[in-house]
């Protein structure tokens, strides 16, 4: 319901007080985003003060350029909002895995400074290999840490499966 997540997207935003106490980087995982969510997104930036933002992709979620191509100049106008607030973010790396709907090369010329990787690659992230992609079909982790989007489609891992010590898989879309 467009009105519910308008409101969800407009509300302040309210960090959990242990967050303010955590040492070391801070890493911000987003995906699948849709341009109205992009205020959110800009107020939880500032909130968060992440160092590293991995996007696992479809950075404007609501237009299927990878399928409608007639759509790509609206992908562009609303890519260039999107990629304002990640290069003025003050992350140090900016991490992103293209969605079936993102135009690669342009993402690479809206935000030059950001890594751009293939779905499925493993990188560093603070040290410890992580395993990105943009989707969960075919997501075979193979490092204890996976970052992924795509809504549900195809996921059979839930937070619930996440196991400290254990191998944990991070959806962009489960929320908190």
């Amino acid at each position: 319901d467009t009105e519910q997540m308008t409101k969800a997207y407009t509300e302040e935003i309210n960090l959990p007080e242990w967050l303010s106490r955590v040492e070391g980087k801070r890493v911000l995982h987003i995906g699948d985003t849709e341009s109205q969510s992009y205020p959110f997104f800009r107020a939880l930036i500032a909130a968060v003060r992440p160092n590293i933002i991995i996007h696992t992709g479809d950075m404007v979620d609501e237009v299927k350029v990878g399928r409608i191509p007639g759509t790509r100049d609206e992908y562009l106008h609303k890519l260039a909002v999107i990629s304002e607030i990640l290069n003025t973010s003050g992350a140090e790396e900016i991490i992103i895995v293209p969605g079936n709907n993102d135009l690669p090369c342009e993402i690479a010329g809206y935000i030059p400074t950001a890594k751009i990787v293939s779905p499925g690659s493993i990188v560093t992230v603070d040290g410890m290999e992580v395993r990105l992609s943009h989707s969960a079909k075919g997501f075979a982790c193979g490092t204890q840490w996976g970052f992924y989007g795509h809504g549900f489609t195809d996921d059979g891992w839930k937070r619930e499966d996440n196991r400290e010590g254990g191998e944990c898989r991070f959806n962009a879309c489960y929320g908190a």
